[in-house]
């Protein structure tokens, strides 16, 4: 354990035996839970990563901890690749399909953007790609992890490079299929670019267009393996998703939404938000920042296409207020917490990808990233888990997959319950989003007679960058007991 770690997990203790004296004077909150009202069953590791494949190759960075015993420790349940934007100018394989037993993959990009060009640590001027992960590589990495592959497949080079035609682009997507057939790659999705409503004047144009060569391009991939399930990369555009959803059913077998923080950013938020979004955060419980999630799912009801997975393919708390500032801390942990436990609760979301595993937009190095890393999960030289990813894996490991209903806002705090469908045991999840510890009493229906496990995940405060998971102590089973609750903090109480 970190030396800090160390130094948090004593203060956890003592700043709870402080504010247990501020708890005294607080109300009570009572909560209900019966362990029969199953809501919701997600999938194991629900909450996954993009992974960023300029830096996560094992092969061409020594860390002192792997990206997959990274990832292994964090649960992950999926992956995403190539990293979402930059995807869009990738090519899986450049140069004759004929040579691939014989060559190897030989990856580049295709039309990348201004911005990429600079990056020498990472690719030369003409696109090839130094010491980034391919797509064999990748697959290896799910394979290990039992992860499920979700590929973004480029749509967007044939506008920016003129050596790159329609036909020359939908081709690369279904070889791509084939060669995955051939080596037997478990790629479970299938995601045709990226953010394509997303300033659509200045990437297809139009809406008709994408789909055009949507349309197209899945036919292609599916002659080569109709096993396959496809779906448009969408941000969270109404006209989009109603277009996707009157296609041939055949052709679309997910969506795809991206879940960020930009309406706290924007005039439509409550002026608080600017002048202190901590504050602001702490006493919120509305949920107008999930706008994109409800829209996906309100076009789904009104298509009543009722079997179709949701992926939240981005997702995070970038995008927050600018005077939130951008580091990784704390309070920004919780609160991606809390959006990564309304993610549960989307009846039609599968899986929630955070935005990302590393960043390479600031630089190769983790002090290029300083103060700018609340969009990440973990550090760019050792691998370490920022508090971003120690969420992932508090939640990976400790919450059930089956969603209990039970009532979430409870003044500053939120209470998440969940049950293993195979034990019957049950998890609890308690948000103390105020400053002030609070007592929190547990009223049971139907739980099994287990010992229970009681956990904190807090700091020295809001803005501590290593806050730390310690162990408060244990519980005997009872129908209902009483747990104080940290301020800033979640309380884990897990059979």
């Amino acid at each position: 354990m970190h030396p800090a770690h160390r130094f948090v997990c004593s203060a956890i203790a003592v700043v709870s035996l402080f504010m247990v004296q501020s708890a005294s004077a607080a109300e009570q909150v009572t909560v209900a839970i019966d362990a029969g009202k199953v809501c919701k069953v997600n999938p194991r590791g629900f909450a996954s990563a993009n992974l960023c494949w300029l830096t996560d190759s094992d092969r061409h960075h020594d860390r002192p901890v792997s990206m997959a015993d990274a990832l292994g420790d964090m649960g992950v349940g999926a992956l995403r690749f190539p990293y979402g934007h930059l995807g869009d100018y990738y090519l899986w394989h450049d140069g004759p399909y004929e040579d691939l037993e014989t060559r190897g993959l030989n990856h580049r990009m295709v039309g990348m953007p201004w911005s990429m060009r600079s990056w020498s640590w990472a690719v030369e001027p003409d696109g090839t790609l130094t010491t980034a992960m391919d797509f064999d590589e990748y697959i290896a990495l799910c394979k290990k992890l039992k992860a499920k592959p979700v590929v973004v497949v480029n749509t967007m080079s044939m506008y920016t490079d003129d050596t790159m035609s329609r036909e020359r682009l939908i081709q690369s997507a279904a070889e791509w299929v084939r060669y995955a057939k051939k080596k037997d790659y478990p790629v479970a999705y299938w995601s045709i670019g990226n953010e394509v409503d997303h300033k659509p004047s200045q990437r297809h144009r139009t809406r008709e267009a994408y789909f055009e060569l949507y349309t197209e391009m899945v036919k292609a991939m599916k002659a080569i393996d109709p096993t396959i399930r496809t779906g448009p990369g969408i941000l969270g555009n109404r006209g989009y998703y109603d277009h996707a959803l009157s296609l041939d059913p055949g052709l679309v077998d997910f969506l795809c939404v991206h879940q960020y923080m930009f309406f706290y950013r924007s005039d439509n938020a409550d002026k608080a938000w600017q002048e202190n979004p901590l504050k602001a955060w702490q006493n919120t419980a509305s949920t107008e920042g999930y706008k994109m999630i409800a829209t996906a799912e309100r076009a789904l009801r009104a298509s009543g296409r009722d079997k179709i997975e949701l992926l939240v393919t981005e997702t995070g708390i970038t995008g927050s207020p600018k005077t939130a500032g951008q580091d990784n801390n704390l309070w920004k942990s919780l609160w991606w917490l809390e959006v990564l436990m309304h993610q549960t609760q989307a009846s039609d979301v599968s899986y929630s990808f955070f935005w990302g595993t590393h960043s390479p937009w600031d630089g190769p190095a983790e002090a290029d990233i300083e103060g700018k890393d609340q969009g990440v999960l973990l550090r760019m030289d050792n691998n370490a888990r920022k508090p971003t990813g120690e969420v992932v894996r508090i939640f990976n490991r400790y919450f059930y997959r089956e969603l209990l209903d039970v009532q979430r806002v409870h003044g500053q705090v939120r209470v998440f319950a969940s049950r293993d469908p195979a034990s019957g045991r049950l998890s609890i999840f308690l948000l103390n989003k105020g400053d002030i510890s609070l007592p929190v009493r547990l009223n049971f229906t139907g739980s099994k007679a287990i010992r229970w496990s009681h956990l904190c995940y807090a700091g020295r405060d809001a803005r501590d960058p290593q806050p730390a998971l310690a162990h408060v102590g244990d519980r005997e089973p009872a129908d209902s007991f009483k747990v104080t609750c940290p301020g800033m903090s979640l309380t884990i109480l897990h059979q």
